[in-house]
């Protein structure tokens, strides 16, 4: 009540970050507070998707009343290019891009490979490539410098002009 009162309810977006907010056990409570308080909100909940096979059915009854978008954050520093596609492979089955509207990836900190020679070559040999959305390879974020720091739920406007950025 007392944001909603600061601000005089007219908060456009919120983003749920840090740590892992689906640890939290009042995550259901706390999204129909901030829904009921900012209806017209776009809301969004930003995790690294590993625990949201296990989340009860209330919870995905409530994301979607209140229409709950998702983002992933996934650090991929310590995985080879054969590990990644496995991963992406398993998100994907798990349902976790059905909403995808563009994927960034930062640098790798592992680069080697026994198949791959480039991350690109990699990444769309994978599931992701048949996805239909931008993506965007070895862009300078990352937890290893040099870096642009992102937060976890960051929106962003990303232009792209013959592959390269603008």
């Amino acid at each position: 009540a007392m944001l909603k009162k600061i601000t005089d309810g007219s908060i456009r977006h919120f983003a749920v970050v840090g740590g892992e907010p689906l640890l939290h056990p009042e995550i259901n409570k706390f999204i129909e507070i901030l829904s009921e308080n900012f209806p017209n909100s776009k809301k969004q909940i930003t995790t690294n998707n590993l625990l949201l096979n296990k989340m009860d059915k209330s919870f995905w009854e409530i994301c979607r009343k209140y229409q709950i978008d998702f983002k992933c954050s996934m650090y991929r520093e310590s995985l080879s290019k054969e590990e990644l596609i496995r991963v992406l492979w398993k998100f994907n089955e798990l349902g976790y891009f059905k909403y995808t509207k563009g994927i960034v990836f930062g640098r790798n900190g592992i680069e080697k490979s026994y198949y791959y020679e480039t991350m690109e070559e990699a990444l769309n040999d994978s599931v992701i490539s048949k996805l239909n959305v931008p993506i965007i390879y070895d862009a300078d974020i990352s937890h290893k410098g040099p870096s642009i720091t992102i937060i976890n739920g960051a929106i962003a406007e990303i232009t792209c002009k013959d592959g390269k950025d603008s």
